[in-house]
């Protein structure tokens, strides 16, 4: 990621400073020269002196051209057949598109007139949060990356707009994206503002600074600030290319389907998928304006609606796009893909012999008694029960079992991959990650197991934890009838799923279960709280995980709301009020909601750890934090730059090549891993 956005900056004054002058003595000339042309329909032009920007917005267009003459209706009406009026007609058009034009330039020079000191200063800041030397990734490098980009973005704009000739629709298009383009820098200087508050408060380096340091509403100001911008006509610069309709079509989705859910659910009208049916009207509004789809959208998105979020990122379950997706992109079809319903049995487990060996390490001298049919010490024996249900009763957990070929007894593959899937916490199965999984499983000779873990609101912290960790020890358990002996245990989960990777890790530790020998987490949530950083900042961008979305998730797990869940009693350390942050518990207890808040005595347990965050991703920082942390105890860490690609990125891999990259990279780790053993 660039370290500095002081060139593109640069470049951008130099472009849209000429426009100050030139385009001022081109209207000029325009004046002269029409005079004579536009005199007898100027009535019907320039009747007003004004001219609507393309986003509706009315501004002054002609002041030097004087004032109209006085001519009557019909005198203008006998030129409307002329072929002069017609000239004059879409001469007039585009003057007026070039003073537009000129005033968005003006707009454009001095919001990177006020944006280079800004981002110099800030600059300077960027290498002091690398995780460690040798990889510059942080949030801050993110948000000087945006105005670096959008700066490119908005000059790229400036000069196709001005070799684009006078009836071009493109050229309109490009008027369009100048005029947001002006606006969107604008909003990022504000951005940037926000961004040096909260590395101006951060004395310690740690770039997540904790909000109580903050005003009580400093987040709720910065989500009051301008924001249409960024999701109007200029949206998804900063993304991959290919990524670009995939998001915009998911940004009108939501908005279109919100505005449906709120008109309908207040009166009951329509229950389940039916009530996000959207309107004909919102979706003809929706194609034709992005302005009207960004205010929409950031209105659904406002409200913090855990309902509609949960109802909304569950679409995909109902949607049967898996063989098609895996069909475009070339894979074989699992031969083994099927659900389990696991429990409600305690699972016994032999503990390891050695503390941090590896699930093939110094528990193989256990297995085999066990394996043999000795009877292990109960000392020397840990079990993990059930999740309990909001009745206290033991619950079971669902599974997805993957694999390429049936196993016997004589071809066990020496490792399993274990996977949490991603879904904020609240919605998704692993149904809805099958096509990457599928990619996997193709690359991989080895089986592959998603939990289908409890979701919130209706579960809250820590059901999913409980669940992830019961599914850990049964696969252990049952290895062979999962056509693996266990010797490579590989956890991987992206976003909600990589706190579950951290947390299964560090409560593997905790009861002396046999340790995963690597961890893989693509763009995790490892900080269950609002704490303000320059990565969770983009969250006031980001499509995928705004603010409102992802202030809805991180509440919805806590379960801030209602009241807390009953705990299994066999699993004390996972008992934690959820009502209050700073509440009298025992410190080890949060490393599970938030294992980036686990000690170090804890954080050195954990196994070999690769990172993979977006560089445009509101949770960069939670894994540039905890690689810091790592990297400090000394521990095997290495973080994966995903560059131009969104939250989210291993569900796009069909349609990005870029994305279908990063999931390549993803098999290349954990064969690395395999392959150790």
């Amino acid at each position: 990621m660039a370290a500095s956005a002081r060139p593109p900056l640069a470049m951008l004054y130099r472009t849209c400073s000429m426009p100050r002058t030139s385009l001022l003595r081109q209207s000029q000339r325009w004046s002269s020269s029409l005079q004579s042309v536009l005199a007898p329909c100027r009535p019907l032009h320039l009747r007003n002196h004004t001219c609507r920007s393309s986003s509706g917005e009315i501004r002054s267009c002609a002041p030097h051209l004087g004032a109209p003459t006085s001519r009557s209706h019909s005198t203008s009406s006998a030129f409307d057949s002329n072929p002069l009026s017609k000239l004059a007609a879409l001469s007039a058009h585009s003057w007026q598109e070039d003073v537009i034009f000129h005033n968005a330039c003006v707009d454009i020079a001095d919001s990177a007139q006020s944006l280079l000191p800004l981002a110099r200063e800030l600059a300077l800041q960027c290498a002091r949060y690398d995780p460690y030397p040798g990889v510059e990734c942080n949030g801050l490098r993110s948000c000087l990356s945006l105005v670096s980009t959008c700066a490119e973005h908005v000059a790229t704009c400036v000069q196709e707009y001005g070799m684009r000739s006078i009836v071009s629709r493109k050229k309109r298009r490009m008027l369009q994206q100048v005029e947001a383009g002006s606006r969107l820098l604008h909003s990022l200087y504000q951005l940037l503002r926000y961004v040096k508050i909260i590395v101006d408060m951060d004395r310690d380096g740690q770039l997540i600074v904790d909000q109580s340091k903050f005003p009580r509403d400093f987040l709720s100001e910065a989500e009051r600030m301008e924001r249409r911008a960024f999701y109007g006509a200029c949206f998804g610069f900063q993304y991959d290319q290919e990524l670009r309709p995939i998001l915009s079509m998911i940004v009108a989705a939501q908005a279109t389907m919100g505005r449906a859910y709120a008109a309908r659910q207040p009166q009951g009208r329509r229950t389940g998928l039916n009530i996000l049916m959207p309107k004909p009207g919102d979706l003809v509004q929706a194609a034709s304006s992005p302005e009207w789809v960004a205010e929409q959208f950031l209105k659904v998105t406002g409200r913090h609606d855990q309902a509609f979020s949960k109802l909304f990122w569950s679409l995909p379950e109902h949607l049967t796009y898996y063989g098609a997706e895996r069909v475009a992109a070339g894979l074989k079809k699992c031969e083994i893909n099927s659900l389990i319903t696991i429990g409600p049995d305690v699972v016994s487990l032999p503990k390891k012999a050695v503390a941090g060996c590896g699930a093939g390490g110094g528990d193989t001298q256990a297995r085999s008694q066990e394996e043999s049919g000795g009877i292990p010490h109960p000392q020397d024996v840990t079990s993990i029960p059930p999740p309990l249900d909001l009745d206290g009763k033991p619950a079971t957990v669902t599974i997805r079992h993957m694999d390429m070929k049936k196993r016997t007894s004589s071809q066990l593959s020496p490792a399993v991959i274990i996977h949490f899937h991603g879904g904020g916490f609240i919605a998704q199965t692993s149904k809805t990650h099958q096509t990457y999984l599928t990619h996997w499983a193709n690359k991989l000779d080895a089986p592959i197991v998603s939990v289908d873990y409890s979701l919130a609101p209706e579960d809250r912290y820590p059901r999913a934890v409980n669940d992830c960790l019961y599914a850990y020890a049964w696969v252990l358990k049952n290895r062979v009838q999962l056509g693996t002996e266990a010797r490579r245990v590989v956890l991987v989960g992206d976003s909600a799923g990589g706190n579950f990777v951290f947390s299964v890790a560090l409560l593997a530790a905790q009861y002396k279960l046999p340790a995963p020998d690597l961890l893989l987490a693509a763009y995790p949530a490892l900080l269950i709280e609002l704490d303000p950083s320059p990565g969770r900042l983009q969250s006031l961008l980001d499509p995928l995980l705004p603010y409102g979305v992802l202030y809805a998730c991180l509440h919805a797990y806590r379960g801030d709301e209602g009241h807390p869940q009953r705990l299994s009693k066999d699993v004390p350390v996972l008992t934690v009020d959820t009502h209050r942050r700073h509440s009298d518990i025992l410190k080890s207890s949060r490393a599970y909601l938030s294992p980036l808040l686990a000690p170090d005595t804890m954080l050195s347990t954990l196994p070999e750890v690769h990172l993979m965050p977006c560089s445009f991703d509101p949770l960069v920082d939670d894994s540039v934090a905890m690689a810091r942390r790592l990297h400090t105890l000394n521990k095997k860490v290495t973080v994966h730059p995903m560059e131009g690609l969104c939250h989210g990125f291993l569900n796009f891999f069909t349609v990005s090549q870029r994305a279908r990259r990063a999931s390549e990279l993803c098999v290349d780790i954990m064969k690395t891993a395999i392959d150790k053993g």
